[in-house]
Formats: C-alpha cells, sequence, structure tokens
C-alpha cells in the first residue's frame, strides 16, 4: 500500500512543480535561455509585473494553491507510512469553520473557474485534530469536488453536531451534484487507486487516490469519513450525475 502511495505522490509532486515552473515561464513570456541571458533579471520580472497585473495576480494564486497541494503529498506520505502514529501532544483544539475555510481558499478560483455555487454554513464549535491532517482530507474532498461537480451546480457545506456510540463529533459536509456514485462503489472507492467506471468513460484524469488519503487521514485523527449517493441520475453532456454527500466527522473539543 505505501509503494503504491509512495510512487503515486512522487509523480504528482514532480507534475505539481513542473505546473508551476511551466507557469513561471509563460507568465514571464520566456525560456530558459533568454531569462538566463537577462542582464538585469529583477528589472525584467518587474516589468512583466507592472504590465501584466491581473494576469500575474492570478498566476501567483494559482502557484501558492500548487505549493499547498505539494504539501499536502508530503503530509500524506509522513501520516500513511505503516508505523506513523498521532500522539496526544499533536492534537489540539481549533473552530471547525476556520480549519475549512482555511483549505477552501486555495481552491476559491477553481471553483469560480467551474461556475460552482459555494454556500457554507456558520459553526463555532470546535473539535479536536492535527491541523496537517486534518487540512489534507478536506483539501482531498475540495480537489475531488472540482473535479467531479456539474459545472455551474451549487455545492452547500454544511456542519452538524452528531453523537455515534456515545462520542460527540461534528461533521463537515459537502452536498453536492457530482458524478453518479453507485451505491454498491462507495467502500470500492475508498480503496486505494480504485476509480469510477463512469470517471473512466468520461476520461477525467485522477490516480483514485483522494478518497482513499481523505477517509485515512480523517481516521488517523479518531474521526469517520462517509459517503452517501441517491439513485436519480441527471445526465449532462452525457455524463451522469447523482446527488452525493461526503461526510466528514471530527471529534468535538468539549470545554472543561
Amino acid at each position: 500500500m505505501y509503494a503504491k502511495l509512495l510512487e503515486t505522490s512522487f509523480h504528482n509532486t514532480r507534475t505539481i512543480a513542473s505546473n508551476i515552473r511551466e507557469k513561471l515561464f509563460a507568465l514571464l513570456e520566456t525560456s530558459d535561455e533568454d531569462f538566463m541571458r537577462a542582464e538585469d533579471k529583477i528589472a525584467y520580472v518587474l516589468e512583466v509585473v507592472n504590465r501584466k497585473e491581473y494576469f500575474t495576480a492570478r498566476e501567483l494564486l494559482s502557484i501558492l494553491k500548487s505549493t499547498e497541494q505539494i504539501l499536502h503529498e508530503f503530509t500524506s506520505l509522513d501520516f500513511l507510512h505503516p508505523n506513523a502514529k498521532l500522539s496526544p501532544k499533536q492534537m489540539g483544539d481549533h473552530k471547525a469553520h476556520t480549519v475549512y475555510v482555511l483549505s477552501f481558499y486555495m481552491y476559491e478560483r477553481d471553483f469560480a473557474d467551474k461556475h460552482l455555487h459555494v454556500k457554507t454554513g456558520e459553526c463555532d464549535d470546535k473539535i479536536l485534530i492535527h491541523f496537517p491532517t486534518a487540512k489534507t482530507a478536506i483539501a482531498q474532498i475540495l480537489d475531488n469536488t472540482i473535479k467531479y461537480a456539474k459545472p455551474n451546480s451549487k455545492i452547500d457545506v454544511a456542519f452538524s453536531k452528531e453523537t455515534i456510540d456515545g462520542c460527540p463529533y461534528i461533521a463537515l459536509i459537502f452536498n453536492m451534484l457530482s458524478l453518479a456514485i453507485e451505491k454498491n462503489e462507495i467502500s470500492i472507492l475508498m480503496q486505494q487507486g480504485k476509480r469510477s467506471p463512469h470517471a473512466l468513460r468520461a476520461q477525467i484524469p485522477g490516480s483514485g487516490q483522494g478518497l482513499f488519503v481523505a477517509k485515512k487521514m480523517v481516521e488517523l485523527n479518531g474521526g469517520i469519513f462517509s459517503i452517501t449517493t441517491d439513485d436519480k441520475i441527471q445526465k449532462h453532456q452525457g455524463i451522469p450525475y447523482t446527488k452525493n454527500t461526503f461526510k466528514l466527522y471530527f471529534k468535538e473539543f468539549l470545554e472543561h
């Protein structure tokens, strides 16, 4: 399991790093050789930035998100190692809403580009988590949403207090119309390297790691990850969609 994760993470990290490099050179309208020949490289970059202010700002935000994705890859490698464990000292209390927002803002531009309208509920409750792994779990769901949600649709993000087996949780809930999920394949999609037949037929790129990593990161925090779906398929440009709900349950932090 870990060897496959390592291979996929190395591939993802190389791809992200390569994309960052390509974006930077596209932004500078130059190549390695031309940039190398520039006498004053700072002046060269400054001229481009001043001339292309909006495009520069947009690309820098995209690059910032890419660096965040690399950090998530490293977090996955660190904490999905067979011997990895979280100690109580690594856990801390954080507002559930804040943890979500700190993950979401990196992807805000991507949601806008796909015309996905996100409505986020309020929550003042705190959760007991290891911040990097919880943030990685949420990022995987955000990435999954951007990739598979029906274009020009609404995403409802809500919070709910729930008790399971006597333990209080705060659930982070994503409700959306996204690529159809068959009820009998839910558990399969949470396995490493498994992809939906609908995703393969629609030729949507992916490695089958996202939901697996999200589930493992949530469970590492003592939480629960679940997916529910309905049977009503809606088609858009030949692609089937269903109403899907993704829930990330994190333990509620209770003040003593």
